[in-house]
């Protein structure tokens, strides 16, 4: 390697992790949140495996095992909230820029300008310089694209997606040594020729199952796909050993996936296979992210969605041509195998209806890889100028590494707050941590969501749950629930924010047990905290009539001789079935039923997700002057019918007040 190349990644290595530590400084500075950024959903994790706990089988872990693998090793060195909230920023700027490093230079081939695009990119999108260029209407394209990719956001979307490019830097690796052994450079095309290569790398893709609950299991579709595509081009492979090498894949996937679950679990496969599952079967219909539509529809009427689609299905026929026409190299693999994965891992969101809200990753890399493309283009007819670009893009991250570092020795984090020995770090949140940590004391609280009280309070949040929208699957609610009202704890906390009018319908299995038995005694910048107290429930009782609109919906109308507002704890059952094979070949087997109407809150409008069948649900009726109504519908599409078996009343509770 020439001196320049060494110079070269010295300094980029340098310039991202100057530039990382910086942006890790200014998050941890301050270490105030809300309950739906996912600070708390990280270090949750990290703060109960170091307590000695088993993810899966001792607590929930909604995202996936990516932010363990990477983070807590470095969490650990000093585990507190500010170094999770350090350590997270960190790592995810530091991912990003290692992926469109590679994405650049996979696409562009040239080493010097792909590092000095890497090195650029988080930092020109954090100053905000597109708003300011192209107004916030067209600004947003770029801001918000890489936002959830180079900071954690609220689910870490940049450390998951993150496993192509860690995959193909295996591939890489595994490529270089092989020729550093033999000699010869190994063509991943040639491989499928021999059955152990194949077996190898889906035993890899298998052992990275865990990694994340969408990542994870794209790598293997994309990996598959690839496979079938690779040995569908090369006509010179036999039917014998095509089925040899489906076998190998496949056998060897499976081996490495139950490896990987059984080491995580700590020897319980079966809980990682119960919660996974559960979480697949309640998200669709729980998160609502198609807005009752049926799957296929809201599909192919999203156009942002097939917009960035569209673009990559123009690459993956680009590349069937060169595989066809045997001009395919290494690069073009790995580029398809990213490029299918993160195409593959967003519609395990659209299709599991929680709608094109993972956008990021996508939209993202598309994007990056249209302005690689265009620097490709630009490199080709100015090839002549290869040297002096390339003592250009020296020069560039020698002032880079510089400022990147003069700004991060010299940050001050500002003096704001107080500091919270809990948290090892200062927070304005002196209400949430110091004064309602006081009136808990020693005493247990049971968290709709796990943040800064159980961490100063020095406890965990009792059913293993720390976020209740992670409590998907009928089973899981029902144990959530008994845990709760079993456990007879003194106090209870809940969120202030406005989110939390959402969570409470879409979780009335809970708060119908929270509102007859606790009170609110304090409001913080954060949460209520409630405390237990004698019954609150309410001497009124109300009469359910069903009126049908037609065969998907159905109105339920109660009436009370009580005047006064309350809410009413309706128990219905109900079934619904597709009304035709097409009905449900547009909803792909799913069905759901919305309830809307007067539920709580002061009557606030809120919709609630149900799934398409239940032997037993209640759901809240907002009373307010002896009258208050809910519609169910049969959802997804117009085909949904919707019989519906009981509706009962149970008992009046207060209504439910944020104010």
């Amino acid at each position: 390697m020439h001196w320049e190349r060494r110079a070269l990644i010295a300094l980029y290595l340098l310039a991202i992790f100057m530039m990382s530590w910086q942006f890790a400084a200014e998050r941890s500075s301050l270490c105030d949140y809300v309950s739906i950024n996912g600070d708390f959903q990280s270090y949750n994790v990290f703060r109960r495996i170091l307590a000695g706990q088993t993810p899966y089988l001792d607590f929930a872990n909604y995202i996936g095992m990516a932010p363990v693998f990477v983070n807590l090793p470095l969490v650990a060195l000093n585990n507190s909230f500010s170094t999770s909230l350090f350590v997270t920023t960190f790592t995810s700027n530091v991912l990003f820029c290692l992926g469109v490093l590679m994405l650049v230079y996979l696409i562009s081939e040239n080493l010097p300008l792909s590092l000095v695009s890497s090195a650029l990119v988080s930092k020109v999108v954090s100053t905000g310089i597109f708003l300011r260029l192209l107004g916030p209407k067209y600004g947003y394209l770029f801001t918000e694209r890489f936002k959830g990719l180079f900071t954690p956001s609220n689910s870490m979307r940049g450390t998951r997606s993150f496993l192509p490019f860690l995959l193909v830097a295996l591939a890489m690796l595994a490529a270089l040594l092989y020729k550093k052994k033999t000699g010869h450079t190994l063509n991943w095309i040639d491989a499928l020729a021999r059955p152990a290569w194949v077996a190898g790398a889906g035993a890899v893709c298998g052992v990275f199952v865990v990694w994340s609950n969408d990542y994870g299991v794209a790598v293997i579709g994309a990996a598959l796909v690839l496979l079938l595509v690779l040995q569908a081009a090369e006509h010179h492979l036999k039917a014998a050993l095509f089925f040899r090498n489906l076998a190998a894949f496949g056998a060897a996937c499976a081996a490495g996936a139950f490896l990987s679950i059984t080491l995580v679990t700590a020897g319980h496969p079966l809980a990682w296979l119960s919660a996974t599952g559960q979480s697949a079967e309640y998200q669709f219909f729980y998160f609502n992210g198609t807005d009752g539509k049926n799957v296929l529809t809201y599909l192919f009427t999203n156009g942002l969605l097939w917009l960035f689609v569209g673009l990559c299905l123009i690459f993956f026929g680009c590349a069937l041509y060169k595989l066809l026409k045997k001009q395919a190299t290494n690069r073009l693999v790995y580029l398809v195998f990213i490029a299918l994965t993160v195409v593959a891992a967003t519609f395990i969101y659209v299709l599991g209806g929680s709608g094109f809200n993972c956008r990021e990753p996508l939209e993202g890399m598309v994007i990056l890889g249209l302005c690689a493309y265009i620097l490709r283009g630009l490199l080709c007819l100015f090839r002549r100028w290869e040297k002096g670009i390339a003592m250009a893009s020296l020069a560039v991250l020698i002032c880079l590494s510089g400022y990147y570092t003069l700004q991060a020795v010299c940050y001050t984090a500002p003096e704001q707050g107080s500091y919270i020995e809990g948290f090892k770090g200062r927070s304005t949140m002196t209400k949430e941590l110091v004064e309602a940590a006081a009136l808990v004391g020693d005493a247990p609280v049971f968290s709709t969501y796990a943040t800064g009280l159980e961490l100063v309070t020095e406890q965990f949040q009792p059913t293993g749950c720390d976020y209740i929208i992670h409590a998907l699957g009928s089973d899981t609610q029902r144990r959530y629930a008994r845990q709760f009202r079993q456990g007879d704890y003194p106090f209870a906390h809940t969120s202030a924010l406005p989110v939390e009018t959402w969570v409470a319908n879409q979780n009335w299995f809970f708060y119908r047990e929270l509102l007859p038995n606790y009170r609110q005694i304090f409001k913080s910048e954060y949460g209520w905290l409630w405390e237990r107290c004698p019954s609150r429930e309410l001497d009124a009782q109300v009469t359910c009539r069903v009126e049908r609109l037609d065969e998907s919906r159905v109105k339920i109308i109660c009436t009370s001789s009580t005047t006064e507002e309350f809410t009413a704890d309706i128990k219905v059952r109900y079934t619904t079935r597709f009304d035709g094979l097409w009905n449900g070949f547009l909803s792909l087997g799913r069905r759901a039923v919305l309830a809307n109407g007067s539920c709580i809150s002061g009557g606030a409008s809120q919709g609630i997700a149900l799934p398409g069948a239940s032997d037993e649900t209640f759901l809240p009726v907002y009373m307010e002057n002896g009258q208050g109504e809910i519609l169910l519908t049969g959802a997804y599409g117009e085909g949904v019918l919707l019989e519906l078996e009981q509706a009962e009343f149970i008992r009046a509770l207060p209504v439910l007040s944020w104010q």
